[in-house]
């Protein structure tokens, strides 16, 4: 009276296995891209500012600012910019997920599947915020190398 055979067609879970695989190491390069993009994309709209605000420093520097002084606003602001844009991406892919997820489980409402789908937990939006923060700084900081020591 037991089971004789169980099939579980292992040939079909290693092709998913080895596709998972792949689109993880995908995902990684478009995480890369758009981290650049978004260093890129933050640097240079500090450089609009450092040069929107051009005379501003010469005055500054003229009755004796430090460069730290002039500095730290530019770094902050990358940083504020770059925390804004992953607390807006989060947003936005916390509503496309709740209108998938409601999808999914009106599929299937009448299998085990209904909860098992749940948004990132509260320390990895955290943590990605932090990382968008940091992206941010990272490009305020090449932005301020870029334009050079001597003018800012």
């Amino acid at each position: 009276g037991g089971v004789a055979k169980v099939d579980y067609n292992q040939q079909w879970i290693s092709l998913l296995a080895e596709l998972i695989s792949y689109i993880e190491l995908a995902a990684l390069g478009v995480g890369i891209l758009l981290s650049a993009a978004a260093v890129t994309i933050i640097g240079n709209t500090i450089r609009l500012a450092l040069f929107a605000r051009r005379e501003e420093i010469e005055i500054l520097r003229s009755i004796g600012a430090t460069g730290t002084f002039i500095r730290v606003p530019y770094f902050l602001e990358g940083a504020a910019l770059g925390a804004c844009g992953s607390a807006l991406s989060l947003g936005i892919l916390k509503v496309g997920f709740e209108l998938f997820r409601q999808q999914v489980e009106f599929i299937s409402r009448f299998s085990e599947m209904e909860g098992l789908i749940s948004f990132f937990p509260l320390s990895a939006c955290l943590a990605l915020v932090l990382a968008g923060t940091a992206l941010g700084f990272t490009g305020s900081v090449v932005s301020l190398l870029r334009v050079g020591e001597g003018r800012v």
